[in-house]
């Protein structure tokens, strides 16, 4: 597979890590 593969997907997990954190955060003010 080209590199480029690893990296978006190394992207896309932290992305979506990042993603759960910031709606983890927001939940917890509702």
């Amino acid at each position: 597979m080209p590199w480029w593969v690893d990296v978006a997907y190394v992207v896309g997990t932290v992305a979506i890590f990042i993603v759960f954190d910031l709606f983890g955060k927001w939940a917890d003010k509702l």
